[in-house]
């Protein structure tokens, strides 16, 4: 089950990272660029810990600092309760 899980999984970052990939070509990914999603990301954890419904895909950009965020386990797990309230888990099963 978990290799069917993961292989799920990989097929659908693959579609992530062609976007990314996109955007990159086209010069929407600079550091000023990510650097201009920190707040909206901030805004984003806040409402993520209130929403008590399914939360809306965030932008790409957005997507890509969330993930980022997510690289560091310890860091985000407490970042996530001190903006949030409560650890935020990202089910990229959409």
């Amino acid at each position: 089950m978990l290799q069917t899980d993961l292989v799920s999984a990989v097929r659908r970052q693959r579609g992530f990272m062609r976007q990314m990939l996109e955007l990159e070509h086209a010069g929407a990914v600079t550091a000023e660029h990510l650097a201009a999603e920190l707040e909206p990301y901030r805004a984003f954890l806040q409402q993520a810990g209130s929403a008590d419904k399914e939360l809306q895909v965030p932008g790409l950009l957005l997507d890509l600092v969330w993930h980022t965020h997510m690289l560091h386990p310890q860091r985000y797990a407490s970042e996530c309760r001190r903006i949030a309230g409560r650890f935020v888990d990202h089910d990229d099963d959409a």
